[in-house]
């Protein structure tokens, strides 16, 4: 295991145990990733490009030892194709969610037993961890695609988000 991996690991174990403690409400973990890198000659709905095969194939493995309990991709081909690795991964079934409805995808994700996934946009990851209860982020830029967001709610407390980078550097933060 990597250094990089270890201290992913060792921050995650961190923020899904804030809420262990027996004083503590329950804590959510929500984790949100933008789809990876898409075609650019395909219209509304395009595939991902090689290198967002290989960026799901890289989330895959970060997520590997994480005990998610659901997966969740908006509508669209390039999301389902960046969340299905992990999902298979997990013996899990990826769940869709409409790409706007983004009080709905938190309410979902926030009703889960244990940590989540949701695969979005560039334009929806903001306003999700906004209805998730955390405070508003920076824009994220449209040639962005290794953000990885740790999202942990605590109930009666604002929540908080953790930005990690995973795979190549996206070209945005070159």
């Amino acid at each position: 295991m990597t250094v990089r991996r270890r201290a992913l690991f060792g921050l995650f174990g961190l923020i899904v145990n804030v809420g262990c403690a027996a004083a503590a409400p329950p804590a959510s973990t929500v984790i949100l990733v933008r789809h990876a890198e898409k075609r650019t000659d395909q219209g509304k709905d395009p595939e991902l490009t090689e290198l967002g095969i290989a960026r799901a194939a890289d989330l895959e493995r970060i997520l590997r030892d994480v005990p998610l309990t659901a997966v969740y991709a908006t509508e669209y081909r390039r999301t389902q194709a960046t969340a299905a690795p992990v999902a298979r991964a997990k013996g899990l079934t990826v769940k869709t969610i409409r790409a706007g409805d983004h009080a709905a995808q938190a309410k979902a994700a926030l009703a889960e037993p244990g940590p989540v996934l949701i695969a979005g946009h560039s334009n929806t990851l903001g306003p999700l961890i906004e209805a998730l209860g955390a405070a508003a982020i920076d824009p994220i830029d449209a040639a962005e695609y290794d953000g990885l967001y740790f999202v942990t709610a605590v109930r009666g407390r604002p929540a908080q988000v953790l930005l990690l980078r995973y795979g190549a550097p996206s070209p945005a933060q070159r």
